[in-house]
């Protein structure tokens, strides 16, 4: 029988990192003033409760999936290891901000090796790519009608990209290829896509950010 399911992908609301200020790690910034309203603009969204939600274990898609989950108190939530890409070791992030860190980022991306890992805590990008993939199989196999999942922009490009190309090699080319991706496609804090599965086959709508505008 043919199975249907709704997905909601949704990067989460601004944090002290995105505003630029220093962090401790890549995972514990809060959300800002802007981006807790934001939060609460996106549980708005949801004029029904979907049938799961998932977060990444990162502070600032926990703290956006709150109103949501306060919203809908019978939501059933899930953790799934949908955290950033970290390729930066742990070091890199203690009292820095975006800018501080922007050259050490460039300098990763122009590198441009798929297997490299920088340091302690970080990731390759094959590591990466393989959770974006069990990720989506996973997404796919879910059968409770709807999703709404709350995590970050790299993930969430990457998990696009690979319903747009099909499964990604691991090759320094493919790796360049998803660095332009994620380069032109502008998935703003608390923006949203959603994607329609019908039997692995997925649908993509068009990032969405259209609900933020009552907040400037």
């Amino acid at each position: 029988m043919p199975r249907t399911l709704r997905v909601l992908l949704v990067r989460h609301g601004e944090s002290e990192d995105n505003a630029g200020l220093p962090s401790e790690s890549m995972g514990s910034t809060p959300l800002t003033p802007a981006g807790m309203r934001q939060a609460g603009v996106v549980a708005a969204l949801l004029e029904t409760p979907p049938g799961l939600c998932v977060a990444s274990p990162y502070l600032p898609p926990q703290q956006t999936s709150a109103a949501a989950r306060a919203r809908f108190p019978a939501l059933p939530v899930e953790e799934w290891p949908v955290q950033e890409f970290t390729f930066l070791p742990s070091s890199a992030y203690r009292g820095t901000t975006l800018a501080d860190r922007q050259s050490a980022e460039n300098a990763y991306w122009a590198h441009n090796d798929p297997r490299v890992v920088l340091g302690e805590g970080a990731e390759s990008f094959v590591a990466f790519l393989a959770r974006v993939q069990d990720t989506r199989e996973r997404l796919e196999s879910v059968d409770c009608g709807s999703v709404v999942m709350f995590s970050h922009k790299k993930v969430l490009n990457a998990l696009l990209w690979s319903w747009l190309a099909g499964r990604p090699s691991q090759s320094a080319r493919r790796m360049a290829r998803f660095r332009s991706f994620d380069l032109a496609i502008k998935f703003s804090n608390a923006a949203c896509v959603e994607v329609r599965i019908d039997d692995g086959h997925a649908w993509l709508g068009r990032v969405r950010t259209e609900h933020l505008a009552a907040l400037t």
